[in-house]
């Protein structure tokens, strides 16, 4: 691994005995900030089997960060005072049930026939005749 500043630090890789033997793992600390750069090499008896090289950035923690875990608490009283509602993965289910239009001041339902939106009509039409021409050129039927 090379350091944002230069110097290189040789990790040796462990075999991690959990599910697969194929996995190996080691530990850092970074002590600087800035980009790190990894290459790993595999040997077996002296021969290169292969290598690949990746990057990661470090840098100070930033607020998004700070307390990151879900505040059910505020989802809810949110949820509550908007008129919404909260949903937990066990039901989240109900949500495709629950999305409805809601009648307000605010919601206005609009029905409008396909062939009343031009756009809607040229694109059916270019891709008819799209598909169309590409069967007589291929020599399809």
């Amino acid at each position: 691994m090379t350091k944002p500043s230069g110097p290189t630090v040789d990790l040796p890789l462990r075999i991690n005995y959990g599910e697969k033997l194929t996995d190996y793992r080691t530990e850092f600390s970074p002590d600087e900030k800035g980009l790190y750069r990894v290459e790993l090499n595999a040997m077996r008896n002296g021969v290169a089997l292969g290598s690949a090289q990746s990057t990661f950035f470090v840098s100070e923690r930033t607020r998004e960060f700070n307390d990151a875990a879900q505040n059910v608490e505020l989802l809810k009283r949110v949820a509550a005072e908007t008129g919404g509602k909260y949903y937990t993965i066990g039901n989240a289910k109900d949500l495709l049930d629950d999305v409805t239009m809601i009648e307000g001041r605010n919601s206005e339902k609009v029905t409008k026939e396909l062939w009343d939106m031009p756009i809607n009509f040229m694109l059916l039409i270019g891709l008819a005749s799209t598909e169309w021409f590409l069967r007589k050129r291929k020599g399809l039927s």
